[in-house]
Parts: C-alpha cells; structure tokens; sequence
C-alpha cells in the first residue's frame, strides 16, 4: 500500500516520489531546506506541503509564485488528494496515486461494500383503508369549565340536603 506522486513531464518524467507514512508532513520545492528538492526555474523555494493524516493525504501552496493547481483548480487552502489527481506546480505536472483509495473503489462494486438501499414497502394483499385521525384532545380551559359546573352542582345539592334537614 502506497501514496505516491508521479511525473507527468520532465527530465524525471514517470519517476515516482513514495511518500513516507513515517513522516505526516513533506515540503516540496526547489531549496535545498525543503524534504522533496525540485530543480525546476518555475517551482518556489517552498512551493507546497503535503500534510497526511486519516483523512488522507492534503496538499497545501505554500504562498507559491505560481501557485498550486489541482486538476487545473488553483488551490487557495489546504485540499484533500483523491487518487489519480493531477497536480501542477509551476510547469511540472505530478499525479498522485493512492494505492489505498484504487483498492477501495475496485472493492466498492461489491454488495458487501455499498451503501444500503433502502427496502420499498410491499404491497399488502388487503386494500389499504385510508387512516382517520383522531378526533384532537379537548382544550384545557373546558377542563376547568367543567369542574367548576360540578362544584356548582355539588354545592347546590349541599344548600338543598341541610334545607331539608331544616325543614
């Protein structure tokens, strides 16, 4: 398994730069400070950085005169690789190839490796009756309404029995 940046063009064309999994971040360039040294007029001295981590693996310009350009986008902030993207710095073209990503996408096609779809509901053999909704629940204030009659009629029984009681 490995990520790797091949030459497109160039005295160095199809030669690949293995990128280490050791080392989560390698700065390319034409300084001699840099981790992955590019002799090439139109690449800066710190052109671009390549930051890994587990998402995969980000490219990222390093305020480049030429800029940083994947699949002819010119990037502004750190972007995530996909396998088979094509960078250019300056003039030099590079594609990134992740051995990982060209296994999971062979492997996507299989059943165990998709995303589920969802089940669309069977037909059932009885006709389907249309659904009546309850009726909605009573407000809260006849609630009070009510007891408030009742204590009423409880109160007017009361007043009749000591009445008669009297009587």
């Amino acid at each position: 398994m490995s990520v790797e940046l091949i030459y497109l063009n160039g005295p160095m064309e199809s030669q690949k730069i293995s990128l280490d999994p050791q080392k989560p971040e390698l700065t390319l360039g034409r300084s001699h400070e840099v981790d992955i040294v590019i002799d090439n007029k139109n690449i800066s001295r710190k052109h671009c950085k390549l930051k890994q981590d587990i998402d995969g693996v980000w490219i990222e310009d390093l305020k480049s005169k030429n800029g940083v350009w994947v699949n002819g986008t010119r990037i502004t902030e750190p972007q995530l690789l996909k396998d088979s993207d094509e960078i250019d710095l300056g003039d030099l073209k590079l594609k990134f190839t992740d051995s990982n990503a060209a296994i999971l996408k062979r492997l996507s096609v299989l059943p165990a490796f998709q995303e589920p779809v969802p089940a669309k509901p069977q037909p059932s053999e009885a006709p389907e009756t249309p659904s009546v909704a309850p009726p909605p629940p009573p407000s809260p204030w006849l609630d009070y309404v009510y007891m408030g009659l009742m204590g009423l009629v409880v109160l007017g029984l009361l007043i009749g029995a000591v009445l008669w009681l009297r009587a």
